[in-house]
């Protein structure tokens, strides 16, 4: 069976991320970083950071421990969400053998 070229080309939207097809990655990294701080510059954070984690003191060993996904706040669910948000993006800018390469990945950081 011969191969058949993608359906969904790459265009010129900026409602579609550039597509990555396991080719010039430097192009891509930099016209990603841009689409990506566009949409959402705490996208932007989450990836070059690493994701937020909501956390709490214990004042009993003095050590910072997740905090149970019951307490967190709005704020700190929407926090967390943003990472999820980036990690959808960059999917959605992967040919389907680059996503078969990092569709493990929980984090933009591992991504």
């Amino acid at each position: 069976m011969a191969l058949q070229k993608p359906i969904v080309a790459e265009g010129q939207s900026t409602n579609r991320p550039p597509l990555f097809d396991g080719y010039n990655y430097s192009y891509w990294s930099t016209r990603m970083s841009i689409c990506i701080r566009g949409i959402d510059y705490e996208m932007w954070d989450v990836i070059t950071n690493g994701p937020f984690i909501p956390s709490t003191l214990n004042v009993v060993t003095n050590e910072m421990i997740l905090k149970p996904r019951f307490e967190w706040t709005e704020a700190e669910t929407k926090r967390v969400q943003t990472n999820f948000k980036a990690i959808n993006t960059l999917h959605y800018a992967l040919t389907p053998t680059e996503f078969n390469k990092v569709s493990s990945c929980t984090t933009t950081k591992q991504l």
